[in-house]
C-alpha cells in the first residue's frame, strides 16, 4: 500500500524514469544492452548492540538477451562498537549464470563501518574482506567504499526525507594483478518511514578494461525487536 502510493508520486516517477534512461543509454554505449539490479537490504535489530544483516540482489545484464544473470544472498551478524562504528561477520551465496551455465560461489566476509556527519552530509567508510570459494577456486578480496548522502528537505534523513546519495568502491584482489573492479554510484532516495526507504540510481562498474552502466532499484527495511529504530542505513 505504501509502496504503491509512493510510486504514484510524480517526483519519484520522474527521478526513476530519468535514472533508468541514463543507465540504459550508458549501457548501450558500452555493451549495446541495458542492465539492472533489483535489491533488498535489511537490518533486523535484536537489541542496542546486535542486529542481523540480510540482503538479496538480482542482477541482470539485459532486458532481452540475458547473457549474465546473478542472484546474490548475504547474511551477517552486526555488533555496534559505538554509535559511529559497527563490525559484521557473515556468509554469502552467489549463483551466477553465464549464458545459462551456472557458476556457484560460497563467500565468508567481515567488515568495519565508520560513520561521520559533516554539516548535512552523512559519510560512511566501509572496509570489507572476503574469502571466496568459486567452484573449485579459492580467492581473497579487499574492498573499500566511501558513501555519502545529503538530505534535500530536512536537516537530516528522517521520515519524509528526499535525499541524494553517492559512493565509490574499489575492489582489490589477492594476486599480482591486484585491481579487480571499481564501482561508482549516484542515486536519489526517499525515506518512507524511519525504518523503511527506497533508492533509484545508476551504477558505473569498471572490471579490468571493461565497463558497464546498470540501473538500480533498492528497498531498505529495518525491523526491530526494540521500540526505537534509526533510519534505514544504506548498504
Amino acid at each position: 500500500m505504501i509502496l504503491s502510493e509512493l510510486i504514484k508520486n510524480p517526483l519519484i516517477k520522474l527521478c526513476i524514469t530519468g535514472l533508468m534512461i541514463i543507465g540504459s543509454s550508458g549501457s548501450v554505449q558500452a555493451y549495446d544492452r541495458p542492465g539492472y539490479w533489483l535489491m533488498y537490504f535489511g537490518q533486523f535489530k535484536l537489541n542496542q548492540n546486535f542486529s542481523i544483516h540480510h540482503e538479496i540482489q538480482h542482477r541482470v545484464n539485459s532486458f532481452d538477451e540475458i547473457k549474465y544473470e546473478q542472484l546474490l544472498t548475504r547474511v551477517g551478524l552486526n555488533y555496534n562498537l559505538t554509535e559511529q562504528a559497527m563490525v559484521t561477520a557473515g556468509y554469502a551465496y552467489i549463483d551466477t549464470r553465464l549464458s545459462g551455465t551456472p557458476v556457484l560461489e560460497h563467500r565468508i566476509w567481515q567488515q568495519l563501518i565508520l560513520r561521520q556527519n559533516v554539516g548535512r552530509f552523512a559519510f560512511e567508510h566501509r572496509y570489507r574482506t572476503e574469502q571466496r570459494w568459486i567452484e573449485k577456486d579459492y580467492k581473497n578480496r579487499l574492498r573499500y567504499r566511501l558513501y555519502t548522502a545529503f538530505p534535500l528537505n530536512n536537516p537530516k534523513i528522517s521520515k519524509g526525507s528526499f535525499y541524494l546519495a553517492a559512493y565509490d568502491e574499489i575492489f582489490i584482489k589477492g594476486d599480482a594483478n591486484y585491481f579487480d573492479q571499481n564501482r561508482a554510484y549516484a542515486a536519489v532516495g526517499y525515506q518512507i518511514r524511519n525504518n523503511l526507504g527506497i533508492q533509484a540510481g545508476i551504477l558505473h562498474q569498471k572490471v579490468s578494461s571493461d565497463y558497464e552502466y546498470n540501473g538500480q532499484l533498492a528497498l531498505f527495511y529495518n525491523p526491530s525487536l526494540t521500540r526505537s529504530s534509526p533510519p534505514a542505513p544504506i548498504d
